[in-house]
């Protein structure tokens, strides 16, 4: 080991620090452990000296130990002729032939050599593992997608150290990254599936749509469903009707004739002889509509709803024993020949065949005669006399507003009810009557029968002697 004594100017530096009036001696190698590296740091008086380590030379200010070249000599003559001294003995540098390490790098070793390990350098294949191969190395990385249930419901992608999810439509990444969960649509929109019920299905949803409405081709919402169409040969809806879609729905518009069912889906046929439309007939209902029929000698109206009294045939005023006698001069309505509430022995008859008619009071006749006995059917006065000119035998008629009365002839009187003049019985009605002979009663008037040898006096009505005259 060699040693080195500091210059006279540290040594001056070191007595100087102690004073003018005390001079002490600073230990450097206490002070300072690393003052000799590869040495020995021994104190002296004011300084102190490196006792190098075999191998090493003082520097050239003694501060320190540094390497010493064994194998240069003066002269710079290589003394292991082209190899190193190492500890003593000289190694062969076998890099320096030809073709060693071909493709790498060759490092000389005590006794031997070796390739360059790239592998051992900082930084090689970080997150990975390097692998040296001859002349150059190569970054294996570990594989986590090949691990089983690596990202569950999405793509695992291996990356340089890692690997990272891609998530399938649906899924959104978990906490940790390693795996997909799913995304409830229907938490996260609860407008989603409008007019429906949104149910959350892995990876999706589904939407179970309420009645009158079907999920959109994607199945993303629920759209109105047409119940009007029929695809398919569905029966179509509301027959009998016009089918209106709405919102969810429709709605029949029934036909004329229809009316719509309790289950508001569909139109029935409407009773309409319900409310009685036909006047002085009798209704029959038939599918979306009715008909009138007419009683006799009644005829169907344009409005197809009421029956008239427009039909006329002659009038008999005198039915009996299945017999018509006494024909009208005219034909007149059915209504103008029966409602007088007249006629002979048996009544009225009427038309052709003759048929008699109907009895005052019955339900018939007031059907036929509304507004009572005299007037027609739509309530126009009979005229009986212009009608039946001899509906006052042994008298003369006389039209009233809704009947007629007969004003009988001399000889005639009339009945309680002003229709019938009856013959005068003049012989009981004045016994004075024919005076000195006998009454003889005749129709409309009397006759006086006198004895032989007497006459009647015309003037009054008595039996007279002719000697009178």
């Amino acid at each position: 080991m060699s040693a080195v004594a500091p210059t006279e100017a540290a040594m001056a530096l070191h007595w100087a620090s102690a004073g003018p009036a005390v001079v002490h001696n600073v230990d450097e190698c206490y002070e300072n452990p690393l003052i000799c590296l590869n040495g020995r740091c021994d104190n002296t008086l004011g300084s102190y000296r490196c006792a190098c380590q075999p191998g090493y030379s003082p520097s050239p200010d003694g501060g320190f130990c540094v390497d010493r070249d064994e194998c240069r000599t003066p002269g710079d003559i290589n003394e292991c002729n082209q190899g190193f001294c190492q500890g003593g003995t000289c190694d062969h540098d076998e890099c320096s032939q030809n073709g060693m390490c071909a493709n790498g790098m060759c490092i000389n070793m005590d006794g031997s050599f070796k390739y360059h390990d790239e592998c051992s350098q900082n930084g090689m294949c970080a997150n990975g593992m390097c692998i040296n191969m001859d002349g150059s190395f190569k970054c294996q990385y570990h594989d986590e997608c090949s691990q089983n249930g690596m990202c569950a419901n999405g793509m695992c992608i291996n990356m340089d150290g890692s690997f990272k999810c891609q998530c399938k439509p649906g899924f959104v990444l978990s906490p940790t990254g390693h795996a997909c969960i799913d995304v409830d649509e229907c938490y996260e929109n609860p407008l989603i599936c409008l007019n429906g019920r949104c149910d959350n299905t892995l990876g999706s949803y589904r939407c179970a749509c309420q009645p009158g409405y079907s999920p959109s081709p994607d199945g993303g919402f629920c759209v109105d469903r047409d119940e009007c169409r029929t695809p398919g040969g569905d029966v179509r809806p509301c027959e009998n009707g016009k089918c209106v879609n709405t919102d969810g729905s429709y709605k029949c518009v029934c036909d004329s004739g229809y009316r719509l069912a309790p289950d508001t889906k569909s139109c029935v046929d409407l009773d309409e002889c319900i409310s009685s439309p036909c006047q002085n007939g009798k209704c029959l209902n038939t599918l979306g509509s009715f008909r009138c029929q007419c009683l006799p000698g009644f005829n169907l109206a344009q409005d197809g709803r009421s029956c008239v009294d427009t039909r006329r045939d002659l009038c008999y005023s005198q039915y009996k024993e299945g017999q018509c006698s006494y024909p009208s001069t005219a034909p007149v309505t059915k209504s103008s020949c029966c409602c007088t509430g007249s006629g002979g022995t048996g009544g009225m008859a009427w038309g052709t065949p003759c048929l008699p008619c109907p009895p005052m009071g019955s339900a018939e006749f007031n059907t036929l005669c509304p507004h009572g006995a005299g007037m027609t059917y739509s309530g126009d006065d009979i005229n009986e006399c212009a009608q039946n000119p001899g509906i006052c035998t042994n008298g003369a008629c006389e039209n009233l507003m809704g009947t007629y009365r007969c004003i009988c002839n001399p000889g005639y009187e009339g009945d309680p009810t002003g229709k019938l003049c009856s013959d005068q019985n003049e012989c009981l009605m004045d016994v004075m009557i024919c005076s000195g002979g006998t009454c003889k009663n005749t129709p409309g008037s009397f006759q006086c029968i006198c004895p032989t040898g007497t006459q009647v006096n015309v003037d009054s009505h008595t039996c007279e002697d002719n000697s009178a005259y």
